[in-house]
């Protein structure tokens, strides 16, 4: 049995399935997941939170710093990385946020 557990937590991690890792998203929940899992709440995060209209300051203090591009024109978080990187990027104009989109890299 610990065979077969132990198969399916190496399966979880090399085909990334989400097994144990939070779906409801949170600013601890966001902090604690790894960002290449993070696609799993990103859902969550846009049905939950208005980020549109919102500063880059909130974004940071939600979100945390951005660990992928971070300019005045855009932040940009990781969310998934199992053979390319996809992020999600936030468009800012004046420092707010205008656009969120998720990008192939």
């Amino acid at each position: 049995m610990l065979l077969v557990g132990n198969g399916i937590w190496n399966a979880n991690r090399y085909f990334d399935l989400g097994i144990g890792v939070p779906k409801t998203f949170s600013a601890e929940n966001w902090a604690k997941t790894a960002p290449a899992q993070r696609h799993f709440m990103v859902s969550d995060l846009q049905n939950s939170t208005e980020l549109v209209g919102m500063s880059a300051a909130a974004v940071r203090e939600l979100l945390g710093t951005p660990d992928y591009t971070d300019t005045d024109t855009c932040l940009s978080y990781l969310i998934a990385q199992p053979f390319d990187e996809v992020t999600l990027d936030l468009t800012l104009e004046n420092g707010i946020v205008t656009k969120v989109e998720e990008k192939d890299h």
